[in-house]
């Protein structure tokens, strides 16, 4: 059963990762501000699973989720009435989410080799960032796209404009 205020929860926690992550690049903390929008890339894409009505499981990896077990059955998305433009939608928040994902643990503790630690601050420079931070910026503006094709009650709906005014207000591309 579709749970829009979990949806609208998951929701405004991300809009807050975000807010953190563009406070931390802002100030040069690149990898702080990469896990920041990691966490934002995580909580829309289980923000779109409470919606639909799946439960949400303990994950690092939500867009996996939809991919699996949305994405790739057929039955699944005509039994949620997904339209083509739905599908759209959600395969472009993967699609910007996956290598948020994809980035583990690496923005917290970096790479360890055999002789030394590769500090996060090695890996993630100021072009990096701001190439996760607008993967993360895109994976709120599919999220309200996709939400602008469904029904939603007040609540969930005043959260997703509050989403929407943050990002043309703070829009990075």
């Amino acid at each position: 059963m579709k749970n829009t205020q979990k949806a609208r929860d998951w929701l405004h926690m991300a809009l807050k990762e975000y807010d953190a992550a563009l406070s931390d690049f802002e100030n040069g903390r690149n990898s702080e501000a990469i896990q920041h929008a990691q966490q934002c890339a995580e909580r829309v894409s289980k923000s779109i699973l409470s919606f639909l009505g799946f439960a949400v499981k303990k994950t690092h990896h939500p867009s996996d989720y939809i991919v699996e077990e949305i994405l790739e059955r057929p039955e699944v998305v005509q039994s949620l009435g997904l339209t083509g433009d739905e599908v759209r939608y959600l395969v472009d928040i993967v699609t910007f989410s996956s290598p948020l994902e994809r980035q583990g643990t690496m923005p917290r503790y970096g790479w360890e080799t055999k002789d030394r630690i590769i500090t996060p601050d090695e890996i993630y420079k100021k072009e990096i960032a701001s190439v996760m931070l607008e993967n993360a910026m895109h994976v709120l503006i599919k999220s309200c796209g996709f939400y602008r094709f469904r029904e939603m009650d007040e609540v969930l709906g005043d959260k997703v404009k509050e989403v929407e005014e943050y990002v043309k207000k703070h829009r990075v591309d």
